[in-house]
């Protein structure tokens, strides 16, 4: 809110929320509902995917503007999104998988972006000079 320069009030006109009597006692709290969250963030323009990953992943508000985080966030949904193609094409047949494999997958996915993000910074390095 300090970096968009809005007002608690200001906040909840954007949101458009109900009980307008207690809304910055369960802002400061953290007792919004739910709906009334995902209403602020939008209203704020915060990915919540990007905030959840910051906050409550690596525990550090700060990191929402890493673009490491950004990668990440966005590889979460797009991951989550061809995981759901998968299950539908395996006819819902689809277990979870085990701790070890997934942090493999990950590394390997990692190691993938970083080639792709080295292979981004030649090219521009090429083209500068």
């Amino acid at each position: 809110m300090e970096k968009e320069k809005i007002s608690v009030r200001q906040l909840y006109e954007r949101c458009r929320l109900r009980h307008r009597a207690t809304f910055k006692k369960r802002l400061d709290n953290g007792t919004l509902l739910m709906d009334e969250t995902m209403q602020c963030l939008r209203a704020l323009n915060i990915d919540p995917i990007r905030a959840f990953v910051a906050v409550y992943q690596l525990e550090n508000p700060d990191a929402y503007f890493d673009p490491v985080n950004e990668t990440a966030a966005i590889m979460q949904l797009e991951l989550t999104r061809a995981l759901n193609e998968c299950n539908a094409a395996a006819s819902g047949d689809f277990e979870p998988i085990k701790q070890g494999l997934a942090r493999s997958l990950a590394g390997d996915l990692a190691k993938r972006v970083a080639a792709h993000q080295e292979r981004v910074r030649e090219a521009r390095y090429c083209n500068n000079a």
